[in-house]
């Protein structure tokens, strides 16, 4: 008969009866699924501690004091011994990481900024993050 010729006539070789081998897939019939390519956002990276402000904030506040943002007098906040809608804030807050951190400032940054808080009749306090973010004391103003 001469009906085996290869070309999935028959039951022979390449055949797509399944036989043994299973059916075929000819190459043009497979395609392999696309995928789009999402955008890559990097993730911030995490800080070793949490933020000096935040630390500051909640200490301050633990305190009793009303605490405001204090970037319009060069501080991170400011400290208010009431409402402030009745208080003038009496005093700029400055916060650091570590004690490092805080002397490597240039002498000109600190002196400006001392001397803005006087102008506004703010006392000029320095906040220093010494708990490591882990429980403990907290930080200190100096």
């Amino acid at each position: 008969d001469g009906n085996d010729d290869g070309n999935g006539g028959g039951s022979g070789s390449g055949g797509g009866g399944g036989g043994p081998r299973g059916p075929s897939v000819s190459s043009s019939s497979f395609s392999a699924p696309t995928v789009q390519a999402l955008p890559f956002i990097p993730s911030p990276p995490t800080p070793p501690h949490p933020n000096p402000k935040d630390t500051a904030y909640a200490y301050f506040h633990s305190l009793g004091f009303h605490v405001s943002c204090g970037s319009k007098f060069g501080s991170d906040l400011l400290l208010y011994d009431g409402d402030r809608s009745r208080r003038h804030a009496f005093a700029g807050v400055r916060c650091y990481a570590s004690p490092s951190h805080a002397l490597s400032l240039p002498a000109e940054d600190v002196a400006g900024w001392v001397r803005g808080t006087n102008t506004a009749n703010k006392i000029p306090l320095v906040f220093v993050d010494g708990g490591g973010g882990g429980g403990g004391e907290g930080g200190r103003a100096r």
